[in-house]
């Protein structure tokens, strides 16, 4: 009896079950990658923004403009992560009712209604962070902090760097 082959014995590999993706599946996975590569190329007009800007002032002051750009991903990352997106996209008012139609009052920080975690899935916090699309909240993202970028080009040399902070928080 041959253990290589599974003559004479059973099958080293069971029959697998075939499973096809739905149109849904599908189109929701497209959706997303498509989401994902616009991001980065929004993102990549950072780092376009950033040789731009820095090309238009004089070399002492391009350590500064660079450290602008960082610090507009970095600190654009939290603030747009714990107050813009819920405001541009949370809907709702405070006390859970309709949308108000003009600032959205859910989803600060990820957090849409407070239920306590299913025993079933994995969850960091007692509270799961509801939310349908992180490709959606990168691609919001990229073009906040692209949209700082862009101030910081026109108020390069002419701005001292905590106005700038204060301006992009």
């Amino acid at each position: 009896m041959d253990a290589a082959t599974g003559d004479g014995a059973r099958p080293l590999v069971e029959a697998a079950q075939v499973s096809y993706v739905t149109s849904d599946e599908f189109t929701t996975v497209v959706d997303h990658l498509w989401l994902l590569i616009c991001a980065f190329l929004v993102f990549l007009m950072q780092a376009g923004f950033a040789m731009l800007e820095v090309g238009t002032v004089r070399q002492k002051n391009a350590k500064n403009l660079m450290i602008k750009n960082i610090m507009d991903l970095a600190a654009g990352a939290f603030v747009w992560w714990g107050f813009g997106f819920a405001f541009a996209y949370g809907g709702g008012d405070y006390s859970g009712g309709p949308s108000n139609g003009f600032i959205g009052a859910q989803g600060f920080f990820f957090i849409k209604g407070y239920e306590p975690c299913d025993s079933s899935e994995t969850c960091l916090f007692p509270i799961q962070p509801k939310y349908d699309s992180y490709a959606g909240w990168l691609f919001q993202w990229a073009f906040a902090a692209t949209a700082t970028t862009i101030v910081s080009g026109a108020v390069a040399e002419r701005c001292s760097f905590l106005g700038y902070v204060i301006y992009a928080i």
